[in-house]
This record gives C-alpha cells, sequence and structure tokens, in this order.
C-alpha cells in the first residue's frame, strides 16, 4: 500500500520575501517582522501584500522602484504602526493614497516619479505627523500644494522637477517647521523665493535649475544666514 505524499508546509512570508530578493527585520524579542524592503522586486502579488497587511507590528516597508500599484496598497488594513512607507518610482495613484492616509503613525513618505495628483495630496493633509514628504517629478500643481500646509510637522519637502511656480512656493510659507526644502528644476523666481524668507527655521534649499537670479538668490541668503542654499551647480 503506497503512503500518501506528504505535503510541504507552504512558504513563511519571510521566505516569500527573501525569494523576490528582497529582506525581513524582525523583532527578536517579540519575534515580529518590523520592515520589510522590496526595493527593486519585478513582481509582486496581491497575495503577498495581503500576508503583509496581517504584520500589525510593522514600522517600515519600502517598495521604491517596483511595479507596486494600488490593488496592492489596498490590502495594508493593519498598519497602524506604519511609519516609513518608501514607493518612489511605483505605479501609486491617487487611489492609493486614499489607504495611506489612514496609516496615523506615517512620518516619512517618499513618492516621487510616481502619478499622483492634487487630488491625492488633499488625502495626505491627513497625516498630521508626516516629517518627510518626496514629490518628486510628480504631476503636482501649485493648487496642490495648499493642501499641505496642514502638515504641521513637515520638515523635509522634495518638489523637484514638478510644475510649481511662485504662486504655490506662498503656501509654502506656513510651513513654519520646515527644514528641508528642494525646488531645483521648477519654474520659481526671485519673488517666489522671497515667500520663504519667513522660514527662519530652514537649512537647506535647493533652487538650481530654476530663474531665480543672481540677486534674488543673496537677497534670501541675507534674509537666511543660517541656510545653504545650493543656487547653482557648476
Amino acid at each position: 500500500m503506497l503512503l500518501p505524499a506528504i505535503l510541504s508546509a507552504a512558504p513563511s512570508l519571510t521566505e516569500k520575501v527573501e525569494q523576490l530578493g528582497g529582506k525581513v527585520f524582525k523583532n527578536r524579542q517579540l519575534d515580529q517582522i518590523i520592515e520589510i524592503n522590496l526595493n527593486g522586486a519585478k513582481r509582486l502579488s496581491v497575495e503577498l501584500f495581503s500576508s503583509i497587511g496581517l504584520e500589525s507590528a510593522m514600522t517600515d516597508l519600502s517598495l521604491e522602484k517596483t511595479p507596486c500599484g494600488d490593488e496592492h496598497i489596498l490590502q495594508l488594513d493593519a498598519m497602524h504602526r506604519l511609519e516609513w512607507l518608501n514607493l518612489y518610482q511605483t505605479k501609486i495613484t491617487d487611489r492609493g493614497l486614499e489607504q495611506i492616509a489612514h496609516f496615523p503613525k506615517l512620518t516619512h513618505l517618499p513618492i516621487g516619479e510616481t502619478s499622483i495628483t492634487d487630488r491625492g495630496l488633499a488625502e495626505l493633509a491627513k497625516l498630521d505627523k508626516l516629517q518627510y514628504l518626496g514629490l518628486r517629478k510628480t504631476k503636482i500643481t501649485d493648487s496642490g500644494l495648499a493642501h499641505l500646509t496642514k502638515l504641521s510637522s513637515l520638515q523635509g519637502l522634495h518638489l523637484g522637477e514638478t510644475a510649481i511656480t511662485d504662486e504655490g512656493i506662498k503656501h509654502l510659507a506656513k510651513l513654519r517647521n520646515l527644514e528641508k526644502l528642494w525646488l531645483h528644476d521648477t519654474a520659481i523666481t526671485d519673488r517666489g523665493l522671497m515667500y520663504l524668507a519667513s522660514l527662519k527655521q530652514l537649512q537647506q534649499l535647493m533652487v538650481y535649475n530654476t530663474s531665480v537670479s543672481a540677486e534674488g538668490y543673496q537677497r534670501l541668503q541675507e534674509k537666511l544666514p543660517k541656510c545653504l542654499i545650493v543656487y547653482k551647480i557648476e
């Protein structure tokens, strides 16, 4: 009589992530996953994200340069401790940001080079603990920046290579905790630059490849002597 075949155990979440070239980090004392890095993974399944979504102790999830889209993010229902979510160069859209807006402890959110728009920024206005927001090379406009004025904890904001102009810079003057600001490769001019003069806590400002003049740069530098202003790249 033949014995029934012994079924092999299903791979664990850690094994699934590692099969994709990713890394998993655990809290050894609690034996709970706290961080997953899948940067550069070429294929991601909704089923994988269903498993990730059950890891309620996770604080960090990095998905840079992956095909992660809204259908994946919508599986992350229990991520109430998530602090760092890297979605740079992914397929995320405004629909996915609606889900991300429910992560109350989120502090870092790089979402540059994605298809998000001003409508998505309205959702992010709910994240009052957000400290860094990366919007480089997205479709946002001046009107979208108005939503960011509610992000009172924001310390770093990347707006490089976007369509913002001087009109949008007006809104940034309300971000009193802003320390680092990237405005390179935009259409801002000396007029927009001076709206930032009230941000005395600003430490780093990137304005190269813009219409800012040497005179405009010098005027702002006098107003903000402690700020490193990169006006030109040699």
